[in-house]
């Protein structure tokens, strides 16, 4: 346990008559049950430390230099594990980690403490192998593991102790480069040993669950190209066959270069000859799910037939005609995955592929032409650094390990994390200054980042009121809002399309008349289509975009184009209002939240009338969807606090049930400090209790898809455990302790959690994590976004499984299915919204889809955090992967 200091600075200011001050007014709040100081100018002060201990290895930490790991030796292995986690292989340690041979790294990149594994030092870890129970499978050139015997095979725990039971007959005679699990349990094993257990078995052998050879598996002797033959690379295939890749020139006194397939027994598969050019080796191998292999190496023939470095092969071993990589790489390729687009990422020793410039890494669409949208820039390392590995996430993000010590010129010693675009992820700063107000942020597709606020140059140029960030916080030159909006930006929308919906303050955008709404194409430039006539007469505060295109409108309005409509109205897409919708605002002086549901009713909180509440608070109710009020929500007399604001963010469970935040003490009489939960009728559910949760209000939350809840507030204590202005808790209400922020200087007021996991915050700071990050930044969470599109093998039932650190969604998922068929620009088919199952979202077709020799498939869907006045974001939410129709593995079905 390490102890550092945090030091809090809040700030009052009265309210000037600037069109800043109205979104700042949302930003500082007010101070109870402490110290403050005035000073000149009206300013009043309040510092104070707090001290607590934490395990900076789980903290959520300022996304300050991105995922960077600084490990101190080689990479020559990486395994993704299913909680997100990541394994690294190699010669040695891991920052200041006492650790050798193979550690394991968080989501944010720091090292896993609860993972101690200590391999004999001046050794390798070649390879790692997870199982479906946790434990661990690495291979390599060691012989002791934690100062046990263990010769170059060996099995450790979850927790990186060794596993003694494993393997305790003996083990190999040299090292083990290449290891694989098989469905049945049974162990894969290559590299250039000759015997195992004391018994000859040239450089595979098949293991059982217990570490004891199999002797049913009998693949014979490899033949020598030069120096010692080895194995790099297994492929198992779902029909039992194997496909292996390394450096051979015979199986068994047959010829085979480089690659070759056995039957499940070990017997060599004859009719899979590629004839690869001799001396050529195979270090990498991906399967597509149409049984084809792509192949990567040192080969520069197949079949007589010039193909450079990489190839594809159809399952009888021909070349694929339609892999046409060009004059390829310039040097071996020793790496590749694939992507769920059906692209590659390969690494390897090349600096060039197909003539242009490319540094061990690249991107390689699925026909074998570079994928330029997949941009590294300068690559990993200099030339003669060797990129041995590539591993892919949940998220499409992409580890790469190896000999390299920077990437694209940033230092990244031997380990980096590159976005699906293949951006390094090197951290997020700020763009703005001290004088600045950020209102809303929205996470486009791309990953870009749209924000809105009250500012005029970002990044030294003109940017009035809204602007677009790159992942890494600097300025998006491609969209150029022109004079932007003329007053506060204070809620946007991201749609599918890329355009952004945008509200505020403002009667003006671009110099075109827009009243407090408009919305921008994704260039920036100003969308015609959508033309409200005239808007409406009073500041915007909240949008929701609807599945159906229409948005709901929330502010301090009295009409919308000119027709009555109270503080909430809805419009079509095309901005017209919406007369089907008209709010039954009974019981309300006015709102202050609203939420949309899964099945389109619509919650909405704000302060009670003097005839309902005796006293000023603030009330939910829920109206259907077409703005009447819903008779079946139970409506209580609401929230008790010490202003008439007190109810500021409502958020909506899986199940149905409903959170609450702000600045109360009570719901419906009962105690509840500053967060509270309803059940799906409205009726206080108590078994959500956060007890003495907070000690100041609660300005913004988010919700992940595994029931947890991230708050952000004035706070300073959360269930008694010091958090200051940031904590995150568990479905039932209590602390989650495994959550600690590395500190800001001033409260959060807006929150936005991004697909991949990473958090959005905006508000009154000026440092997060002791660096300077005027008005926005980003953390990084201690637990992985996991997330999974896939289909059945009689491809009718469709299931986005989504987890973790992944934002809920605020509405169901629609799913689609594309394809291009020949001389068609495209078809899209809509298989309609998913439903909720455990974990995540599904959906089941009449008849089975097939289309043509492959479809891609898209899921798509909105989250939105829940944040007070003046911090609106809604975000689109998708994932693709493309389905092969082609059967050519499985007898009974496809995939």
């Amino acid at each position: 346990m390490s102890q550092f200091v945090l030091k809090r600075r809040y700030s009052w200011k009265p309210i000037a008559a600037s069109p800043g001050a109205r979104l700042m007014s949302h930003q500082n709040h007010r101070i109870t049950d402490r110290t403050v100081r005035r000073f000149s100018g009206g300013l009043w002060l309040l510092a104070s430390a707090v001290i607590f201990a934490n395990t900076l290895a789980h903290a959520q930490i300022t996304d300050f230099a991105g995922y960077n790991s600084n490990v101190n030796g080689p990479v020559y292995a990486l395994a993704v594990q299913a909680d997100g986690k990541a394994l690294v292989g190699g010669t040695s340690a891991v920052g200041t980690q006492a650790q050798s041979g193979i550690v394991r790294l968080l989501p944010t990149g720091q090292v896993d403490p609860d993972f101690s594994a200590l391999i004999n030092i001046s050794s390798t870890v070649e390879a790692v192998a997870v199982q479906s129970d946790g434990q661990i499978l690495i291979g390599g050139n060691f012989i002791a593991v934690d100062g046990t015997a263990k010769s170059f095979l060996a099995r450790l725990h979850a927790d990186g102790t060794l596993d003694t039971g494993f393997a305790t007959a003996g083990s190999a005679n040299n090292d083990v480069s290449a290891v694989a699990l098989q469905p049945d349990g049974k162990i894969l094993i290559g590299g250039s040993f000759t015997s195992y257990a004391g018994a000859a078995h040239n450089h595979i052998a098949r293991l059982f669950a217990d570490g004891s050879i199999d002797p049913s598996f009998n693949s014979g002797t490899l033949g020598v190209i030069s120096g010692v033959p080895t194995i790099e690379k297994f492929l198992v295939l779902p029909n039992g066959t194997m496909v292996v890749g390394g450096r051979f020139d015979s199986i068994g006194g047959t010829s085979r270069v480089g690659i070759a397939r056995f039957f499940s027994t070990g017997t060599l598969d004859l009719n899979f000859d590629l004839q690869l050019s001799a001396n050529a080796a195979v270090y990498a191998l991906a399967l597509q799910m149409d049984g084809n292999i792509l192949l990567g190496g040192q080969f520069t023939t197949l079949r007589g037939t010039v193909i450079n470095r990489i190839a594809r092969v159809l399952d009888n071993g021909t070349l694929d005609a339609g892999f046409n990589p060009g004059t390829g790489p310039n040097a071996f390729v020793h790496s590749l995955v694939l992507r769920p687009n059906g692209a590659l990422v390969i690494g390897g020793m090349f600096t060039s592929y197909a003539g242009s410039a490319y540094n061990h890494v690249a991107g390689v669409n699925n026909d074998g032409t570079i994928d330029f949208s997949f941009t590294i820039g300068t690559g990993a390392g200099t030339s003669g650094n060797l990129l041995r590995s590539i591993a892919l996430q949940a998220d499409g993000n992409v580890l790469i390990g190896g000999d390299f010590v920077t990437v694209n010129g940033i230092t990244r010693n031997h380990v980096a994390r590159l976005t699906a675009n293949g951006l390094l992820d090197g951290g997020f700063a700020s763009p703005f200054s001290t004088a600045d107000a950020v209102g809303g942020v929205s996470v486009q597709t791309d990953g870009t980042i749209v924000v809105g606020g009250f500012f005029s140059t970002v990044g030294g140029q003109s940017r009035k009121n809204i602007v677009r960030l790159l992942a890494t916080g600097s300025l998006d030159t491609s969209f150029a809002p022109g004079t932007g909006a003329d007053s506060v930006v204070s809620a946007l929308a991201s749609q599918t399309d890329g355009r952004v919906l945008l509200a505020g303050d403002f009667a003006h955008y671009n110099g075109t008349t827009r009243g407090m709404i408009a919305r921008a194409k994704y260039d920036g430039t100003l969308d015609t289509l959508f033309a409200p006539t005239p808007g409406t007469n009073g500041q915007m505060l909240g949008l929701l975009l609807q599945p159906n295109g229409k948005v709901l409108l929330l502010g301090g309005f009295t009409t919308v184009n000119g027709q009555p409509r109270q503080s909430l109205a809805r419009m079509n897409s095309d901005a017209s209002l919406d007369t089907t919708f008209t709010a039954d605002l009974s019981g309300f002086d006015y709102l202050q939240s609203f939420a949309l549901q899964a099945d389109g009713k619509i919650l909405i909180a704000g302060r009670c009338t003097d005839a309902v509440c005796v006293m000023p608070s603030s009330r939910v109710a829920r109206l259907n969807s077409d703005g009447t009020q819903d008779n079946s929500f139970t409506v209580t007399t609401g929230v008790l606090g010490p202003d008439q604001q007190s109810l500021t963010g409502l958020a909506v469970q899986p199940d149905g049930r409903i959170l609450i935040a702000g600045d109360f003490i009570s719901y419906a009489g009962q105690p509840r400090l500053r967060a509270a939960r309803l059940l799906s009728n409205g009726a206080f559910d108590s078994s959500f209790d956060p007890g003495t949760l907070l000690s100041d209000n609660v300005n913004a939350m988010a919700l992940q898809a595994d029931g947890r809840v991230i708050v952000g507030g004035n706070f300073g204590s959360t269930s008694g455990s010091t958090r200051d202005l940031l904590a995150r808790l568990n479905a039932d209400g209590s602390l989650d302790s495994s959550f600690y922020d590395d500190g800001m200087d001033g409260t959060p007021s807006g929150m936005s959690l991004q697909p991949d996991g990473r958090l959005l915050l905006s508000g009154g700071f000026t440092l997060s994590g002791g660096h300077s990050y005027n008005k926005i930044t980003r953390k990084i969470l201690p637990d992985a976004a996991t997330q999974s599109l896939t289909v059945n093998a009689n491809g009718t039932v469709f299931t986005w499984l989504r987890g973790g650190s992944s934002p809920e969604l605020t509405v169901p998922p629609v799913l689609e299915c594309s394809y291009h068929p020949s001389g068609s620009g495209g078809v899209i088919i809509t298989l309609g919204a998913m439903q909720r199952i455990p974990g995540g979202w599904q959906i089941t077709s009449t008849a089975p889809i097939r289309i043509d020799n492959y479809f891609n498939i898209t899921a798509t869907s909105y989250a939105t955090a829940a944040s007070t006045f003046g911090d609106s974001s809604q975000q689109v939410i998708q994932s693709s992967a493309r389905v092969i129709t082609v059967d050519r593995i499985f007898s009974n079905g496809w995939q």
